[in-house]
Parts: structure tokens; C-alpha cells; sequence
């Protein structure tokens, strides 16, 4: 799973086609990412790999993602991490 935000730039990372063509990915929306996720290189590159977010990614065969739009919620994963609210039990 990654954010919009995150699919955004995902080019920009070492060997992001790897990445797309090995693990099913799942896009979850964020807010004011909605848009330039879907219109970033990754996603034009893929876009022939895209499932509609109705069909599961299980049981589909890497390369494949689909773009989740769901309640979007400002939170910053980095915070998120930083004040260990990940953790069970809280």
C-alpha cells in the first residue's frame, strides 16, 4: 500500500519498475494527490496493469495496482510513525 502523494513521485525512486512489475500495490488517496497520482509516470507507465479498485488485487498476477479512493484524512504517516501510534494497544 502507498499514498497518492507517494505514487506522485514514485519515479523518482531506484528502480520503481521493479518494484510495480514484482508486488501488487494498492494507491490510497490523499488529499490533493488524487489527481496528479493519477496522471504521474507511474501510473501512465502502468496503466495498462490497473484494476478497477471493485476487483481485488489477490489473485492477480504482479504487475498490477489499483487507485482506492476512500474518507481522506490529513494525517502524516511520518507523524503517525514519529509519535508510535502504530503501536497495538493504543
Amino acid at each position: 500500500l502507498m499514498g497518492a502523494d507517494n505514487l506522485v513521485q514514485f519515479h523518482r525512486w531506484g528502480r520503481w519498475r521493479d518494484i510495480l512489475r514484482t508486488v501488487a500495490v494498492g494507491v490510497l488517496a490523499r488529499p490533493g494527490s488524487g489527481v496528479a497520482a493519477r496522471l504521474s509516470v507511474a501510473a501512465q507507465s502502468f496503466r495498462v496493469h490497473r484494476v478497477d479498485r471493485g476487483e481485488r488485487l489477490r489473485g492477480h498476477a504482479p504487475p498490477v495496482w489499483c487507485f482506492v479512493n476512500l474518507p481522506l484524512n490529513g494525517a502524516s504517516s511520518t507523524d503517525i510513525r514519529a509519535r508510535g501510534d502504530w503501536r497495538s494497544g493504543r
